[in-house]
């Protein structure tokens, strides 16, 4: 970039040095009071001499004479500046220039070329008419301005040349030999005219095929604004080009003394315009948005004052304009000193080129309003700051290839990367599909053991209630027993039968309890299994989620991949239609080319297709991996609603359990107790006192009984209703795994839709 710009700001530097160095070089000898001593200058060596300096003037008078003018004006310059004697005189009118020039003895074949006039003039040698341009007259009806070069040549010419020539003007602030007048052989004068029109001819049409590609490369990148306004920038150049200098608008395409006196104007308060938006959508933060507005709407106001309104009033603005374009131009600096203190991209090149613009504006400008008869370098800068833009575009394109030579690297790497990672979704997939199969196996065998848990809360709420009823014949037993013991003596053998009847029934109690005891043993098994279960799907599901964030950031890394390629395909585009461009130029020998550019051109809009549809595909494998996602937090919250069921019911378990132990405890020593009764009925009468006590202790022990048997009750009601919340909670389950089922079939069809496009690819696509 440094050497670029180096090189690029050495060409900028020599070319204007080279420039200015003709415009202020001069021939000697120079005009002095209306004479000019010619007779030691060599015609055949010397290529035509500059007749500049102070020619005689004649304000308002056609005269046919060079002797004695009143006054004298400078040429090339406005016979409205100050004379040589101090006179100053209306742009409006007419007048004549006289000059006497002595010529060495074997002078001939001359001519006289008057270079762009700016209105009208005759010219007479030796008292000759060698020709008119535009019509000279005295008054605004009898004139007529015209645009055009003309060479005349000169007579056979003695010693001396007395040379005068008619001006008039009444359309335009600026009158008179406003350029250079030249003497010399007339075949080199016309070869310097022709040659200098070719040069132009050429600059116009290398500006306009510029100008053209630029507009093209715009339509197939709308977004690019920047290349709109720079090719406007062309277009402008070229007009001005045509409507200056050479005159080849005037010259060759017709154009009339007032359309190409306004295309000049034009075209200068409108250049301005484009070369700013076009930095600013380039370097938005360095250009002032409000100071660009500024000079955009003073150079759009006084463009539209050009287009309608006569010259005489729109040149007369003319320097009020050019102050704005002097600061435009220092604006235009600043901006440059900024991106080359920012170090903006590219900024070599815009340095350079605006460096070049620039000075070749103010020169133009500062000569223009000083009234200095200068070289105009403004085709000359215009035409370097292009080739220097041209020079940046081909550095930005061969910038862009070296991005995509290393993309193509880096796409390479990612291919290979992106087989591995579907390789490890394949994989993911696989242990995902199995883990559903333990799940689904795991679900079934919990439906079965709450099946045989409802069956066991079912038994129990059975025995409970004939427990219950048992304790209900047992008080009213104690009630007999009450009665008996008062009348002990007479009803003992009907006692004793009830009593033997009240130890079958304790017998029978103990043997449920133990029954209930080995069921509820069977159900903390079952349950032991469920916690098992439920851990090993937490595993499962921890598992599947570390799988689901990797190809959360494969996906992302797919999505920079299938931009990356739109890019790719965008710039091969482009480039594919530069070659296009480039062997229409070469013609018959670019045909070849131009197929292989077609053919490049159609892979790119194919990779483009096929990176639309990669980027839906991907989209699609966000969204189904964003579904997986929900169904796994959904699926962790039915695993810890399973785990605190589960904990809860264990812990009602254990109490049912020790329980159980406490009744299974007394129940057997009310067995003993009745044997006991049985065994000692004989000594009833004389234990009867100890019977009372025993008496005591068995209502003591029906209620604690009861109480148990209620506090069972409710326990066995708070297990129902923990046992219905486990069955909702594994309803939802297996809603949640019939979601991640088909998560994981649809992840699958896409894995298999995806590598199947992928195989079906070129590999010099992928």
């Amino acid at each position: 970039m440094k050497r670029l710009f180096s090189r690029a700001l050495r060409v900028s530097v020599f070319f204007m040095c080279a420039v200015v160095c003709t415009a202020v070089y001069a021939e000697s000898p120079v005009v002095n009071r209306g004479r000019i001593d010619l007779t030691k200058c060599n015609f055949d060596t010397v290529r035509f001499v500059d007749l500049k300096g102070e020619w005689g003037f004649f304000w308002n008078d056609f005269v046919s004479n060079t002797d004695s003018p009143p006054d004298f004006v400078s040429v090339p310059g406005l016979w409205s500046a100050t004379s040589v004697q101090g006179k100053n005189y209306s742009a409006f009118g007419s007048g004549t220039y006289t000059l006497k020039v002595s010529l060495p003895s074997k002078a001939s074949d001359l001519a006289l070329y008057i270079e762009q006039p700016l209105s009208s003039v005759k010219v007479f040698v030796n008292n000759k008419e060698l020709g008119e341009i535009g019509k000279v007259g005295k008054s605004k009806d009898s004139y007529r301005p015209a645009a055009r070069r003309v060479v005349f040549p000169i007579p056979d010419a003695d010693a001396e040349l007395n040379i005068i020539i008619h001006s008039a003007n009444f359309d335009y602030t600026r009158a008179g030999l406003y350029n250079a007048v030249l003497l010399g052989k007339r075949q080199q004068l016309q070869s310097y005219v022709m040659r200098s029109t070719v040069g132009e001819s050429l600059l116009i049409g290398f500006a306009i095929a510029l100008g053209v590609y630029h507009l093209i490369l715009f339509l197939f990148h709308r977004k690019e604004k920047s290349l709109l306004f720079f090719s406007l920038f062309v277009f402008l150049v070229a007009l001005r080009m045509l409507s200056t200098g050479t005159l080849i608008g005037a010259e060759i395409l017709g154009f009339s003394w007032g359309l190409n006196l306004r295309l000049e104007y034009m075209t200068f308060a409108l250049i301005v315009v484009p070369v700013l938006i076009y930095l600013y959508l380039l370097y938005k933060e360095d250009v002032n948005k409000i100071i660009m507005t500024v000079f955009i709407v003073e150079s759009s106001v006084y463009a539209l004052i050009t287009l309608v309104t006569p010259p005489i009033f729109f040149s007369s603005l003319l320097l009020y304009h050019q102050i704005f374009s002097l600061l435009a131009c220092i604006y235009l600096i600043v901006i440059v000193i900024l991106l080359v203190k920012r170090k903006r991209s590219g900024y070599a090149f815009i340095l350079s080129g605006i460096l070049v613009l620039v000075i070749s504006c103010i020169w133009d400008v500062l000569t223009s309003i000083l009234s200095a008869a200068m070289i105009s370098v403004v085709p000359f800068g215009l035409t370097t700051f292009l080739i220097i833009q041209s020079m940046a575009l081909a550095w930005k394109f061969n910038i862009e290839k070296q991005k995509s030579e290393k993309t193509s690297l880096k796409l390479e790497d990612y291919s290979k990367r992106l087989k591995l990672l579907f390789g490890e979704i394949k994989n993911a997939a696989d242990d995902l599909t199995a883990g559903d199969e333990l799940l689904t196996s795991t679900m079934q065998k919990a439906g079965e053991s709450f099946e045989k848990i409802s069956d066991y809360v079912e038994f129990v709420l059975g025995e409970m209630n004939q427990q219950q009823s048992m304790l209900g014949e047992s008080h009213t037993t104690t009630g007999q027993l009450n009665e008996f013991l008062d009348n002990l003596n007479i009803q003992i053998a009907e006692q004793s039968e009830k009593s033997k009847y009240a130890v079958e029934n304790l017998s029978e109690l103990v043997q449920n309890t133990r029954t209930l005891t080995e069921k509820f043993q069977t159900i903390e098994e079952s349950f032991k299994d469920i916690s098992d279960a439920s851990e090993a799907g937490k595993a499962n599901l921890n598992k599947m989620t570390n799988i689901i964030e990797d190809i959360t950031k494969g996906s992302a890394l797919l999505l920079e991949t299938n931009s990356l390629i739109t890019q790719i395909a965008q710039q091969t585009d482009l480039l594919a239609m530069n070659a296009a461009i480039e062997a229409a130029h070469a013609g018959e020998a670019g045909k070849g080319f131009a197929v292989v550019a077609e053919e490049i051109r159609s892979l790119a809009e194919k990779s483009s297709e096929e990176a639309d549809s990669t980027g839906k595909i991907i989209k699609q494998m966000t969204e189904a991996i964003g579904d997986s996602s929900a169904a796994s937090e959904h699926l962790a919250e039915s695993f810890a609603n399973i785990t605190d069921k589960v904990s809860s019911f264990k812990t009602v378990l254990a109490e049912i359990s020790n329980f159980i132990v406490q009744t299974n405890t007394q129940s057997s020593g009310m067995e003993g107790s009745l044997k006991t009764v049985l065994a000692q009925m004989d000594k009833l009468q004389n234990e009867n006192n100890m019977l009372s006590e025993t008496r005591q202790k068995s209502a003591s022990s029906f209620s604690q009984l009861t109480s148990a048997t209620q506090k069972v009750n409710k326990e066995i009601d708070s297990m129902i209703n923990s046992i219905t919340e486990l069955i909702d909670v594994f309803d939802q389950t297996k809603k949640a795994q019939k979601g991640t089922r088909a998560t994981v079939l649809r992840l699958t069809e896409l894995m298999s839709h995806t590598e199947v496009s992928n195989e079906s690819k070129p590999k010099g696509r992928q």
